[in-house]
């Protein structure tokens, strides 16, 4: 395929438990920004407000510690889709990141290229159909025919995962029917956007099931990439990593 660019480079993606950080949660607050704990405080419900809590606290966490300096220093720039960048301090080159959170999932990617994830909670999806006539493709809904049960559900999830996280990867905004995004949810890959396959021939997806279950897809530009997984365990001496 046109466009494949070999790295060899290391995606690490970090993953909490919500209800486990719980317990922890006043110390998560102190590690976020001013402006975050004022977004925090506005979550009506509360499990939404527990998973913007922990992922926030865990991004700064982890980008504070090589940085030696305290996470709650860090001041980010938000850009298209919501996708975080960080502003302060200024580093060379600049770390690549996104978050997501979902049921009892929050978590980070980290790369050295532009990265964006998707993590969905593992759940019925009662209106699958609808959704997918909506956001898919004819080509997706084909396959998402050949499945029943819970498999379908895991599918359905695959393939929203991995659109979401390109759109948050490419983070500029960009207003693109998901249907016109293909996604092929067994190799996993990105098959054309909006008609295109040259540009799609130049991000890759992994996928990768969590506890919880929960269904998580990061994109990237580039080829050869590998997944590191690792838990992020708040009561860790050092920032909380294992």
């Amino acid at each position: 395929m046109v466009g494949r660019v070999t790295t060899g480079r290391v995606i690490t993606l970090w993953w909490t438990s919500i209800r486990e950080n719980t317990p922890r949660l006043e110390e998560c607050v102190r590690r976020l920004g001013a402006d975050e704990q004022g977004r925090a405080a506005r979550f009506r419900a509360e499990d939404s407000r527990l998973r913007f809590i922990a992922a926030h606290a865990m991004l700064r966490t982890l980008l504070a510690r090589p940085l030696g300096v305290a996470p709650e220093a860090l001041r980010f720039a938000e850009g298209g889709r919501g996708k975080p960048s960080l502003l302060s301090p200024s580093i060379h080159p600049e770390p690549r990141f996104n978050i997501s959170h979902s049921g009892d999932v929050a978590v980070v990617a980290l790369a050295d290229s532009e990265i964006g994830v998707d993590v969905e909670a593992h759940r019925p999806v009662p209106k699958l159909d609808a959704l997918a006539r909506r956001f898919f493709s004819d080509a997706e809904r084909r396959r998402l025919a050949h499945v029943t049960g819970t498999a379908r559900e895991t599918m359905f999830f695959e393939m929203w995962t991995a659109k979401e996280s390109y759109l948050k990867a490419v983070g500029s905004g960009v207003a693109m029917p998901l249907r016109l995004l293909e996604i092929d949810p067994e190799r996993p890959a990105i098959e054309r956007i909006a008609g295109d396959r040259h540009v799609a021939g130049q991000w890759s997806l992994l996928g990768v099931t969590l506890p919880g279950p929960a269904v998580c897809t990061v994109a990237v530009r580039g080829w050869e990439w590998r997944l590191n997984v690792r838990r992020f365990d708040w009561g860790h001496r050092e920032n909380g990593m294992t």
